[in-house]
C-alpha cells in the first residue's frame, strides 16, 4: 500500500483560523503490532523531526515491498500550536502561551475512568483482556471534550541500545508529570495493579527520546538516527528484516530520581566547562553564573558543581541569560538523591 495522510482537526481559540495535525500512515490500518512516532512536542526542537524527514523514505521503501506486518502512524510535528508561535522574531514552542503549560505535561490519564468500567469484566485470557481495555479506553477518549486547542524494559531496552543512547533513564510507573508517553504506558500498569486477578501485560511501551539539543540538527545526524530506529523497528518484528546484532547499552539504565537538576542560585550568565556525554564525578564544577557587572574576575563567577557521579546528559547554550531557578543542566546518576526526594523529574 502506498502512504496514506490523514488529518486531525484540532479545536481553534480565535475566529478565522484553525489548527490541524498532518498524519501518515504505513502498511495497513488497524493491523498488529503497532508504531506510533511523534517529533516535536516542543515544537522548537526538531532533531526528531529530521530523524523522521530520513527514515520515512525507508519506510515508503518498506511498504512497497511489502515488509510492514502491522501499521506506523508517524507525525512529524505533532505540535502546530507551538509552530505558530513567532514572536520578536524568535521561535518559542515549549509553553503554551494562553495557559503557559508545558506542552509536554498534564495530558489525561484515562485508567480511573477506564478501571471503573472493567470492573468485573476481565479474566485469565490476557489476549481478551488487552483487546477490551483498548476498546474501552477509545470510548472514554472519545466522550471527553477538548475545551482548548491544547487538550486534545525490553523493547526500551533495545531501543536506548539501537540508538546508541548515551543514558537512559527509567521513572516511576504513574509519572505525576503526566507526560505524553507517560500516561499510554502507565494505563496498563495502573489497570494491573487494580485488577490484580485478571491478566493485563504491558501491552504498551511508551517512551521519549531527547535526540540531542534542539538545534543539532544535520542530514548527517539525521540519516543515522534513521537507520538506528529502522533496526529497532526490524527488531520488534514490526518490519520484516535482519536487523543485525544488538549493541551494546552505553551506560546502565537509571532511575530518574537520581537524575541532579542543577538550578542558578542568582543572575547572570551561564558558561560551561563540559558538554554532554561527559562522564562526571560528584563535586566536579560543571559551569559557572557569571555576573557581568563585576569586575572582580574569578570572584564574579560562581560555580556549580555535580552532586552526583554520572552522564551529563543536558545543558544550555553557552552564554545563556540565567535567573534564579532557571535549569542549568542534567546529569542522569545511578543512585537516587535524597534532596530530590518527592520533585519530578521533570520540573521544567
Amino acid at each position: 500500500m502506498s502512504v496514506q495522510r490523514f488529518v486531525i482537526q484540532l479545536p481553534c481559540m480565535t475566529p478565522g483560523t484553525s489548527r490541524s495535525i498532518q498524519c501518515l500512515r504505513f502498511g495497513r490500518k488497524g493491523a498488529r503490532p503497532k508504531l506510533y512516532m511523534q517529533a516535536a512536542i516542543h515544537a522548537n526542537e526538531m532533531p526528531g523531526t529530521m530523524a523522521l524527514h530520513h527514515l520515512m523514505p525507508q519506510l515508503i521503501e518498506a511498504d512497497a515491498k511489502g515488509l510492514i506486518e502491522g501499521e506506523i502512524v508517524i507525525v512529524p510535528t505533532v505540535n502546530p500550536i507551538g509552530q505558530a508561535q513567532l514572536v520578536g522574531n524568535q521561535h518559542l514552542g515549549r509553553y503554551h502561551l494562553l495557559s503557559y503549560e508545558n506542552f509536554n505535561r498534564n495530558w489525561i490519564d484515562l485508567a480511573p475512568a477506564v478501571a471503573d468500567r472493567l470492573a468485573k469484566r476481565l479474566g485469565a485470557d490476557a489476549k481478551a483482556n488487552i483487546a477490551l481495555i483498548r476498546k474501552t479506553a477509545l470510548a472514554v477518549l472519545k466522550e471527553l471534550e477538548p475545551v482548548n486547542e491544547l487538550t486534545r524494559s525490553g523493547p526500551a531496552y533495545e531501543l536506548a541500545a539501537d540508538l546508541g543512547a548515551e543514558a537512559t533513564m527509567y521513572n516511576e510507573p504513574y509519572p505525576s508529570a503526566l507526560t505524553f508517553s507517560g500516561v499510554n504506558g502507565a494505563l496498563w500498569a495502573r489497570l494491573a495493579e487494580r485488577f490484580p486477578d485478571a491478566a493485563i501485560p504491558q501491552a504498551c511501551m511508551s517512551c521519549t527520546v531527547e535526540m540531542r539539543s534542539q538545534f543539532d540538527v544535520s542530514h548527517a545526524q539525521g540519516q543515522d538516527d534513521a537507520a538506528r530506529l529502522l533496526r529497532w523497528i526490524i527488531r520488534q518484528g514490526i518490519i520484516k528484516g535482519d536487523p543485525g546484532r544488538l549493541p551494546r547499552l552505553k551506560a546502565p539504565a537509571t532511575p530518574i530520581q537520581g537524575m541532579d537538576v542543577a538550578y542558578a542560585p542568582k543572575a547572570g550568565f551561564v558558561v560551561y566547562h563540559l558538554e554532554p556525554g561527559a562522564k562526571v564525578k560528584k563535586g566536579q564544577a560543571v559551569c559557572d553564573v557569571i555576573d557581568p557587572e563585576s569586575p572582580d574576575g574569578p570572584k564574579a563567577r560562581t560555580t556549580i558543581r555535580a552532586q552526583t557521579d554520572g552522564v551529563l546528559f543536558a545543558k544550555r547554550l553557552n552564554g545563556s541569560l540565567a535567573w534564579p531557578g532557571l535549569v542549568l543542566y542534567r546529569i542522569a546518576g545511578e543512585e537516587r538523591l535524597a534532596h530530590r526526594a518527592g520533585m519530578s523529574g521533570l520540573d521544567d
